[in-house]
């Protein structure tokens, strides 16, 4: 067809089929939760649940409207608990050891990230330090 005509040929993806897999949740390892331990992805015993449909199926039964907001897409410490203790079996102390790890390593990386900006800070006081004293050195002695 673009042979016959100059308008240019626009690529274009076209998707046939979806499949589903769900997974179960785990305690998380990651210290960006915010409000409780963290949770994550269970990927060690596969899926438990999984779908498989044409676009056209899938279209048809999704829900209308997805977009929603980063806050409305977090889980609530009520969620987090329920999804660790009610559904996996964690116990109260593993959840609780959990989220005070993950504050631990938030505090250590928020004091890193302090102390480099202040080792930066510095790094450019010795350095324009250097500088003026070369010149008062080169201005001094001449080269």
């Amino acid at each position: 067809d673009n042979e016959n005509n100059n308008t240019p040929h626009k690529p274009k993806v076209v998707f046939k089929n979806v499949e589903i897999l769900e997974f179960p949740m785990t305690l998380g390892i990651h210290p960006s939760a915010t409000s409780g331990p963290p949770v994550m992805l269970n990927w060690n015993n596969g899926p438990t649940q999984n779908a498989n449909f044409t676009m056209d199926q899938y279209e048809l039964q999704r829900q209308p409207e997805r977009r929603t907001s980063r806050r409305q897409l977090k889980l609530t410490l009520r969620e987090r608990h329920d999804i660790l203790v009610k559904q996996n079996g964690f116990t109260f102390d593993e959840v609780k050891t959990a989220w005070k790890d993950a504050l631990s390593i938030r505090k250590q990386r928020r004091e890193t990230l302090e102390r480099g900006l202040a080792l930066m800070k510095f790094d450019e006081v010795w350095e324009s330090t250097c500088r003026k004293f070369n010149r008062a050195f080169d201005y001094t002695f001449g080269e």
